[in-house]
């Protein structure tokens, strides 16, 4: 019985996670040749547009973070949720044990932007949203520093991940010096945020796409920290 159920369990998380992304995937498309030409012959001036944008980008990642908790693949907790409270041009910090932490930190935080790797600039599903919007990691260091300078001074909030990837699990990650020269160089705030998964397989660096955390779903916490 008990591997009739964990059977079952492995079947259903597979199916919602897939299913998940594809929905994902799908609504970043649309996006792309759809909706953003239109929001920008509709909105203007740029910061405006650029304003929709985001505002859009965090309704998709937080019905993506609801679609998640719907089906039963993540249990999501914030402790001290009123510290994010009217939050503006902060540099925010994040442990990173998961895949999905881009997701769900975008699902929590208002005018989120933030350093995107140089390969998803030219993805064929993302790429349209990641180029109007993020800031490119293949540019300069000073380069990217004014692009996140003029971003936070316009309000927007940069989310960092200091160790630069996922945490191996078992292990303890190393931060680089990134997000605090982007700090003091931009004279903008850091916001910590910790993040905790209980059980990460499955999305945790390394790990296979199947793979099924023992308890059928992610027990999730973020801690905003002062």
């Amino acid at each position: 019985m008990n591997r009739l159920v964990r059977g079952i369990q492995v079947v259903w998380f597979w199916f919602g996670k897939s299913l998940t992304f594809f929905t994902f995937g799908l609504s970043c498309l649309v996006a792309t040749l759809a909706g953003f030409p239109l929001v920008r012959l509709l909105v203007h001036p740029g910061w405006r547009f650029r304003r929709v944008l985001r505002w859009f980008i965090r309704a998709t990642f937080w019905l993506m973070m609801t679609w998640l908790r719907a089906l039963g693949l993540i249990r999501v907790k914030v402790l001290h949720p009123e510290r994010l409270k009217g939050i503006k041009g902060m540099v925010v910090v994040a442990s990173h044990p998961m895949l999905i932490d881009v997701t769900l930190l975008f699902a929590l935080v208002r005018q989120g932007n933030c350093i995107v790797r140089g390969d998803m600039w030219t993805h064929p599903i993302a790429g349209g949203v990641v180029s109007r919007l993020f800031i490119p990691q293949f540019r300069e260091f000073e380069s990217m520093v004014q692009s996140a300078k003029a971003s936070l001074d316009e309000g927007d909030n940069l989310i960092i991940f200091p160790e630069g990837t996922r945490t191996v699990r078992g292990q303890t990650g190393v931060a680089k010096r990134g997000a605090a020269q982007l700090a003091v160089r931009t004279g903008h705030d850091i916001l910590p945020i910790r993040i905790r998964v209980d059980d990460s397989t499955g999305f945790a660096k390394h790990d296979s796409y199947f793979g099924v955390p023992r308890t059928g779903r992610y027990p999730y916490y973020r801690e905003v920290l002062e």
